[in-house]
């Protein structure tokens, strides 16, 4: 009998190759006639995991588009993807399909149950979101809320300048980390309109800046799960670590709730209390906490990114960091220290820097949907349930759209009238578009215009080393930089 072992052996090796080759290879099929788009090799079990473990997700989805075509099919474990990596893909899933690719996926606790399940930003799309996406835009997000904070962002990026200038005028010139300083400002600016003015500088708000960050880095984390369910104890560490935030989170928002309650709600302009005053926000204290984790999270964090960017940008590229600042002294005065608001409608060339860089560095590298239903892209069959990826990164830097795409170039907004929120064009798309759209793209652009103009205008800024700054990209949920942005300052005045 042992004889037949070895031959044996050889022929189930054979056939199980050729079952797992032919399953490999075998052509997609879709429905409607038809064919799902392409798709690269896939392996057992995994799919097409192995092409993206270790890399940045947009950019590897970019290298897996160059050579298959801007609409590819992948399996991640046994979820089917759709990545999307052309504007003219993406117009056709956002605006002909919009309905379809309204809800978003339902990730794992970590990343979507605890953080925002009632809020606006991982809410399936339905009646529910639906009416807190109304209820934010009309009315805590409106032109007239975001007029009424101005006063405090004002004061804010005084108190933020005040430190600046003590740091540039002593006997040399000091090293700032501008990351902080740009963060704690938008922090400040975005903490005052959500909660109001009585919390923005004490220790509990100071911590809960920090706890936000470990937040980001958590909602941006791998969780395998996602992919592969029955691999889910893989997630319980990870897992574990999200409650703990969450509680932590949850408690603090708690408290900002019951002492907004306590004061009262009638005269007050934060988004609590303008919740407390609606009978629909105010049903639920976990509906409001979590569109306060939604408001503060995203409002601070995507802005802090966006004005570190910039600012790395300009350091490096000198010729545009001079064309700004010749702008900022013919609107502003040479002599004055302080951009004001009103002089920001003005400010055509910086309208055109923060559009550059939303372009080259967007904080929403990939866009995520879910396919509600059956339906089409590109003539490709898309099966429903199909997680959908629109990479906004390659997209907003492909040379069929652009012209010297890898290059910080704002004179191309100054030359050409290019829609940035999704309405028209969707050669770049920082704030989503359709029905997901950001719901806070103005105050978000208020806020980066503003800070970015008075750092330009009030202080001169080098990299230490005299090089190139590292333009690295780092981890999580928002496209930050991988290293603190730390300069040499001096005062322009």
């Amino acid at each position: 009998m042992e004889t037949w072992i070895a031959p044996l052996a050889v022929l189930f090796g054979l056939s199980v190759a050729l079952l797992v080759k032919s399953w490999i290879l075998r052509p997609p099929s879709g429905g409607a006639g038809c064919s799902l788009p392409p798709s690269p090799r896939a392996l057992p079990l995994i799919g097409h995991l192995h092409l993206v473990l270790g890399k940045h997700l947009h950019r590897a989805f970019g290298e897996i588009a160059r050579e298959h075509g801007p609409c590819v099919s992948l399996k991640f474990g046994s979820s089917p993807y759709l990545v999307i990596s052309s504007a003219q893909a993406a117009r056709e899933a956002i605006r002909v399909r919009d309905s379809t690719y309204s809800s978003r996926p339902f990730l794992t606790p970590g990343q979507c149950k605890i953080f925002g399940a009632d809020g606006i930003l991982w809410t399936p799309y339905g009646e529910y979101w639906r009416n807190v996406r109304k209820l934010c835009t009309l009315e805590l997000l409106t032109l007239r809320q975001i007029q009424r904070s101005q006063a405090a962002r004002a004061e804010e990026m005084a108190l933020a300048v005040a430190k600046l200038v003590e740091a540039s005028r002593g006997p040399m010139p000091g090293t700032v980390n501008l990351t902080e300083v740009i963060s704690d400002v938008t922090y400040g600016m975005i903490l005052r309109k959500v909660v109001g003015n009585g919390h923005r500088r004490n220790e509990e708000a100071l911590r809960f800046k920090h706890l936000l960050k470990e937040v980001f880095v958590a909602m941006g984390d791998f969780y395998v799960g996602d992919i592969m369910p029955w691999l889910q104890w893989l997630d319980l560490r990870k897992a574990a670590h999200a409650k703990r935030l969450y509680k932590q989170v949850d408690e603090y928002m708690q408290r900002l709730v019951d002492e907004q309650r306590r004061k009262g709600a009638d005269i007050g302009d934060d988004f609590i209390s303008i919740m407390l005053r609606n009978e629909l926000f105010s049903k639920s204290d976990s509906f409001m906490k979590a569109i306060v984790l939604d408001m503060i999270g995203a409002g601070t964090d995507t802005s802090a990114v966006t004005i570190e960017w910039a600012m790395a940008e300009l350091i490096n590229n000198p010729s545009v960091m001079s064309r700004l600042l010749e702008e900022l002294h013919s609107v502003v005065g040479p002599s004055s220290l302080k951009v004001e608001e009103a002089h920001l409608d003005k400010l055509v060339y910086l309208g055109a820097v923060v559009k550059e860089t939303l372009r080259l560095h967007p904080p929403g590298a990939i866009l995520i949907f879910q396919a509600a239903q059956p339906c089409q892209v590109m003539d490709y069959f898309v099966p429903e349930g199909t997680r959908v990826f629109i990479n906004n990164y390659e997209i907003a830097r492909d040379e069929r759209c652009w012209e010297e795409p890898l290059k910080f170039k704002p004179e191309r907004f100054v030359e050409r009238n290019i829609d940035i929120v999704g309405l028209r064009d969707f050669e770049m798309l920082p704030f989503g578009s359709g029905r997901r759209g950001c719901p806070g793209i103005q105050l978000g652009l208020r806020v980066v215009h503003f800070v970015l103009a008075n750092l330009v205008h009030g202080f001169e800024w080098k990299n230490p080393s005299g090089k190139e700054l590292d333009m690295s990209e780092g981890s999580g949920l928002t496209l930050a930089r991988a290293v603190p942005l730390e300069l040499t300052i001096s005062p322009r005045i």
